[in-house]
């Protein structure tokens, strides 16, 4: 990743400076991110870090019988996956196909993507065991915490083979409602949200349409997306957001802000909302703007007496600027998903993004001033202090 990474700054280094590009670099990146993409499944497997909803578990208080329903579904899925990307690699193959510059043949490529898709599996079956002894560990007084998970499960594949079955003299809009119902069940079981989603879709597709288009369907979508170069961006915005919370970035944003606004009654809820702009617009990613310098601020107005009404507020406020601030991981994905132009898109949001800065600290003006209380009085002799890092090189919690 990062030798791509600096290949492609090179690149565009070149390309402005002496109008001379790298031959060929945008070909070796399409054929290299797919093995690097589902490489990163095999970490993603290990530690467990998929994204998920633990509703039933809260509400049942057990969270072992939908963890193991959740870890079976997403061998199935992964080990599909794997299938796909081998009949794919296997056709190029057959035909010979290669790049169009540099002329290298795409079949290896693909079967190194395969191959690291198989050891997400054999990751994901590790997982899975671990899971099963667990709850094999507790006896079978607690096959009952099954019910719920599989019951879910099963509603989900009822709604899928009801909706295929009506098909054909039921509109679009019960269809959707059926894929969202299918999706929303699972989900509620624990699995995560990617894999809801390809059950989901694949459910839907090879019930409706069959078995045929429901593999040309689902090898053409995982190929795209593992090949995408404009998704490619999103993991390159993370690994960019690592090093700057490595190197302490986001104590100097928070604390660049401070001085511009540590002197005015609620000014560090003010400098939460402009720190988390420009944390926003270097990592691209809301959670992770929340999750990295709302700790830092949060710290801060604590430590100041603020109300916690205004300091999580603020936090969570200008923790969506995330998403909007370009660059963005939303918008790209969106704009993938859509096929429009991500420059524009980039260009589109900048007003909103800083509207929407501007209005939050509006906000927290007016709410101060109607409302003392909120926020102590400001301290005019008193300067920023630095906060403690928060987080250490090593960490990586807030992009998971």
């Amino acid at each position: 990743m990062l030798a791509l990474t600096l290949s492609l700054t090179l690149d565009v280094i070149l390309r402005w400076a002496f109008g001379t590009p790298i031959l060929g670099l945008y070909e070796v990146a399409e054929v290299c991110f797919p093995a690097v993409m589902a490489l990163a499944l095999v970490w993603t497997n290990t530690q467990q870090s998929h994204v998920s909803m633990g509703i039933l578990g809260q509400i049942t208080g057990r969270d072992d019988a939908p963890r193991l329903v959740a870890a079976l579904l997403n061998l199935g899925v992964l080990g599909l996956f794997v299938w796909f990307l081998m009949r794919y690699a296997m056709t190029k193959a057959s035909y010979g196909e290669t790049t169009l510059v540099l002329g290298l043949p795409k079949a290896p490529f693909w079967g190194a993507a395969a191959v690291a898709m198989a050891l997400a599996t054999l990751a994901q079956l590790a997982v899975f065991g671990a899971e099963l002894a667990a709850y094999v560990r507790h006896g079978s007084r607690r096959l009952h915490n099954l019910v719920p998970p599989v019951a879910m499960v099963a509603a989900a594949l009822a709604i899928l083979l009801v909706t295929a079955h009506y098909a054909p003299t039921i509109g679009a809009g019960p269809k959707i409602l059926a894929a969202f119902a299918v999706l929303y069940l699972l989900a509620l079981a624990h699995v995560p949200i990617g894999v809801s989603l390809a059950i989901a879709g694949l459910g839907a597709v090879l019930l409706q349409m069959g078995l045929r288009p429901a593999l040309l369907v689902g090898t053409n979508n995982l190929v795209g997306s593992l090949s995408s170069v404009d998704m490619a961006a999103v993991p390159l915005f993370l690994l960019m957001g690592n090093f700057a919370i490595a190197a302490g970035f986001a104590d100097d944003i928070f604390s660049a802000a401070t001085l511009l606004f540590g002197r005015m009654r609620g000014g560090h809820a003010m400098a939460t909302v402009m720190g988390c702009a420009g944390f926003g617009a270097i990592s691209g990613s809301s959670v992770a703007t929340t999750g990295t310098l709302g700790g830092v601020a949060f710290r801060e107005m604590q430590a100041r007496r603020y109300a916690p009404s205004l300091s999580t507020g603020s936090v969570a406020a200008g923790g969506t600027l995330g998403a909007l601030i370009p660059p963005s991981v939303i918008l790209i994905i969106y704009c993938v998903i859509a096929e429009v132009s991500i420059s524009k898109a980039f260009t589109a949001a900048l007003l909103p993004g800083l509207m929407a800065t501007a209005l939050y600290v509006l906000s927290v003006v007016i709410q101060v001033r109607l409302m003392p209380s909120l926020a102590p009085p400001p301290n005019r002799t008193q300067s920023s202090r630095r906060s403690a890092p928060c987080a250490s090189p090593g960490d990586r919690s807030s992009f998971s």
